[in-house]
């Protein structure tokens, strides 16, 4: 993965390098350097998916109670 598509992933999914490294227990300064002096780990791209993913679930898991609750009005 490119570190622009990693930065853009990030973005879309409203999480900053801190976010990241705190969710997989790594330190800002080793987030910081992938793609620059480290290569990006080959799981952050299956890591990054599984977030999104899960962010879309989560948006159609809120319209379908909103949609239960109007049927129910």
């Amino acid at each position: 993965m490119e570190l622009e598509t990693f930065k853009q992933r990030l973005k879309n999914l409203q999480l900053s390098l801190i976010d990241f490294g705190e969710m997989t227990s790594l330190s800002y300064s080793a987030v910081s350097k992938f793609g620059k002096t480290n290569p990006i780990p080959p799981w952050v791209d299956s890591y990054l998916s599984l977030l999104e993913e899960n962010k879309n679930l989560n948006e159609v898991k809120k319209l379908i109670i909103e949609l239960s609750d109007k049927i129910r009005d």
